[in-house]
């Protein structure tokens, strides 16, 4: 089973990391959000032996490509503003992305030349 990095603990990525680990489709998840508060309330209720928290800001590209190269895959529930950054990481470090925002139109945008 995979490990996996749920960028965004507000209300969806909770929700996300309590499915991946409820129907067993990964073996332990990362919650990371730039709120700490958020981060130890999700971790505090999907159980600390299944989930583990960091404290992250995606606009830190160092940070974020560190926690990325740490998972399998990367599911993302985090604001709009944030895709330019993510996918681009994600790209960069070959991990697998499905996010709830527009990063495939992003990615299209990319690789056709423009940008969004």
């Amino acid at each position: 089973m995979a490990k996996v990095l749920v960028l965004g603990a507000g209300l969806m990525g909770p929700a996300i990391a309590s499915d991946l680990l409820n129907h067993e489709i990964a073996e332990r998840v990362v919650i990371a959000d730039i709120d700490a508060g958020r981060v130890e309330g999700a971790v505090r209720r999907l159980g600390p032996e299944r989930c583990e928290g960091t404290v992250l800001d995606v606009r830190n590209r160092r940070a974020l490509v560190e926690a990325m190269r740490r998972v399998d895959v990367v599911a993302g529930a985090y604001p709009v503003a944030a895709v330019a950054q993510v996918t681009e990481a994600a790209i960069d470090t070959g991990v697998s992305l499905a996010d709830l925002t527009g990063s495939a139109v992003y990615l299209l945008l990319r690789l056709s030349g423009q940008r969004s």
